[in-house]
């Protein structure tokens, strides 16, 4: 049995939408989420309803993120998940991530 978010990758194949791009996993705490990196340029209002309008049709939650690790600065993160909790988990996890970054960056300013 294919685990969520590769049936969930399978299904969206046929869509050629802009919200679909660049897509993967990440596994984190139990949980797995598909994530898609399109460019932000190509997004638009009809590629969001079309992202929500799926998202709630599998009954997942959704979230978009400017850290993106395809091509910072030009594309967005979206990242969906099985239930908004899970959806929560990976934005503290991700949070926590920004923050200790931040704080790398101003010490290695202060020195």
């Amino acid at each position: 049995m294919p685990r969520p978010a590769e049936a969930i990758s399978h299904a969206t194949s046929p869509l050629e939408s802009t919200w679909k791009d660049h897509c993967g996993t990440i596994d984190l705490e139990e949980n797995e989420f598909l994530v898609s990196e399109p460019y932000a340029a190509k997004l638009n209002l009809a590629a969001i309803q079309e992202l929500d309008k799926f998202v709630a049709l599998v009954g997942g939650a959704w979230a978009i993120s400017a850290n993106s690790e395809h091509y910072p600065g030009q594309t967005i993160r979206i990242v969906i998940a099985e239930t908004p909790r899970a959806l929560l988990s990976f934005q503290r996890h991700e949070e926590a991530n920004v923050n200790a970054a931040e704080r790398a960056n101003a010490s290695a300013s202060a020195n």
